[in-house]
């Protein structure tokens, strides 16, 4: 899989909510700062490994899920996990050139209280971080291109929410992808930043399908593919359901035999899909300019001190 979508699938799994502000300010750090009670880090295996999982219809350990005592991050990225930890997007965080061009994945599993609130995971999160990678930041404000999400003209197209139990249920229920189909997920998951949802990747294209994404949930999700941060214009409460199909760029399709071998490459723009498939739930990503918080990464080890 190339590096570019390997980036682009770290980015996603790890996004986390926006916030913007117009002051420069040093990254506080608590003077006691909650902790986990205890937590590993070790190396991931391979993805090409978690990938050849799904192609089989496993469910591989990719992404984060949190319990009401635990975090389980599979396969994350240092700038993914300081993402969520400062609770910024991952195109806020900047660093050390290795930081986000030599990729390295770890699992990392911690146990937290019974009624751990997730701003306190987040919390124990930045001192895990702090204390086995070594991380000093602080923030900077920069006035960047932007994405708004708005509702289109002739109003949202969207439906109502899909009680989770029945979304797993049906999802799980559907054929799974076949060996040769080219497609490779299909697996139902519950935990993650937005909720139940299933996804399936191939034959040049990404479907994903949320059982009840809010609007802001949905930017943190879009900033994967749209390459610059996504605010919510929409107004619009609540929780919905919602599919969006669109083109993995530089994917070729499968061809009739499910040989992709000898099926031609798709040029797609990865910008213009997402902006297309936005639409169809009566949407639309308008761009502008605006502050956008950002962290930077003074020092962080590459290898985390022993467990």
């Amino acid at each position: 899989m190339k590096s570019s979508v390997k980036l682009f699938l770290a980015a996603g799994l790890f996004a986390a909510s926006a916030f913007l502000s117009r002051s420069n300010a040093q990254v506080a750090t608590p003077s006691a700062p909650v902790r986990f009670e205890v937590a590993s880090i070790r190396p991931a295996p391979d993805r090409d490994v978690a990938f050849a999982a799904m192609a089989a219809g496993k469910v591989p350990h990719l992404g984060m899920k949190i319990t009401a005592d635990t975090l389980d991050i599979g396969s994350g990225t240092l700038f993914g996990m300081v993402a969520y930890a400062y609770s910024v997007r991952p195109d806020q965080v900047s660093g050390p050139s290795w930081l986000t061009g030599d990729l390295q994945f770890f699992d990392v599993l911690a146990k937290f209280p019974a009624g751990t609130t997730e701003k306190q995971v987040r919390e124990m999160l930045r001192a895990l971080l702090e204390e086995r990678f070594k991380l000093t930041a602080h923030r900077e404000n920069r006035l960047d291109p932007v994405y708004a999400l708005l509702v289109a003209q002739k109003g949202p197209k969207l439906e109502p929410p899909i009680p989770e139990d029945e979304f797993i249920k049906a999802a799980a229920n559907r054929p799974q992808p076949g060996r040769g189909s080219g497609m490779m997920g299909g697996q139902p998951s519950r935990g993650g930043p937005y909720g139940p949802m299933v996804g399936l990747v191939g034959n040049g294209v990404i479907h994903v399908e949320f059982a009840g994404i809010t609007m802001p949930q949905l930017t943190t999700y879009l900033l994967g593919t749209a390459g610059r941060p996504v605010t919510d214009q929409t107004g619009l409460p609540g929780a919905y359901h919602v599919v969006l199909d669109r083109d993995l760029g530089g994917v070729p399709p499968a061809s009739a035999d499910g040989d992709n071998r000898i099926a031609p490459a798709v040029a797609a723009d990865p910008v213009a899909s997402i902006i297309s498939a936005v639409e169809k739930l009566g949407l639309k990503l308008e761009s502008r300019k605006d502050y956008v918080e950002h962290i930077v990464v003074d020092h962080i080890e590459k290898q985390p001190t022993d467990n």
